[in-house]
């Protein structure tokens, strides 16, 4: 067996002023760093060989934090593709001048809606276009030789990837919420590519 731990960064600077964030490369505020340091105390007695994070400072800085409450740190790769999902428009702007604006009802759609694109920006099915095949081509590989993996990313970016791992409806995708610096764990078992899910305590 192996294990996969997915972990949403802490709080960044756009979190707490409530600013749509996207792919604006913001830094963790310094509650952000320290709900990071309690993730990796909950993970100090977890054997994680390798660890992959997208090429936004507030995931790499997850990771950092994360490693500074372990025994020692591990190699790590980043990839664009784990980038958190492109809300092209909106990117920046106070989430509740955007409600104001256009109404909650467009905004959730806009929000949950696999196939609708935020302005000038990515679907949630577009954002599983790229994740998906980083995953396929490089986590699960890791995964397959019996390794354990943590993976540093996103709210949209690993809601899909939950999509993907989990089997999810739209519907059920819709529901889905991961708040900063959220942790989940499966483990993998190589002979089968079974993930069985535990929320990490």
């Amino acid at each position: 067996m192996s294990l996969l731990i997915l972990v949403r960064h802490g709080e960044s600077e756009w979190n707490a002023s409530h600013q749509i964030t996207g792919q604006a490369d913001i830094a963790l505020t310094d509650l952000g760093k320290e709900q990071a340091r309690q993730v990796g105390r909950k993970l100090k007695s977890t054997g994680v060989d390798t660890a992959y994070t997208s090429g936004l400072q507030r995931a790499i800085e997850t990771l950092h934090e994360i490693q500074t409450q372990r025994n020692k740190a591990v190699p790590h790769s980043k990839s664009m593709a784990l980038n958190e999902r492109d809300f092209g428009t909106f990117t920046g702007r106070v989430k509740s001048e955007i409600l104001e604006e256009i109404g909650a009802g467009a905004y959730a759609t806009i929000l949950q809606r696999w196939d609708i694109p935020a302005p000038e920006g990515e679907s949630l099915e577009m954002v599983y276009e790229r994740v998906v095949p980083y995953f396929e081509s490089a986590v699960l590989k890791e995964l397959q030789s019996g390794k354990n993996v943590l993976v540093v990313s996103h709210h949209h970016a690993l809601r899909t990837l939950v999509k993907y791992i989990e089997d999810l409806s739209n519907d059920e995708l819709a529901r889905l919420k991961l708040k900063n610096a959220d942790a989940v764990i499966y483990d993998f078992n190589p002979e089968t590519s079974v993930f069985l899910k535990q929320l990490l305590g």
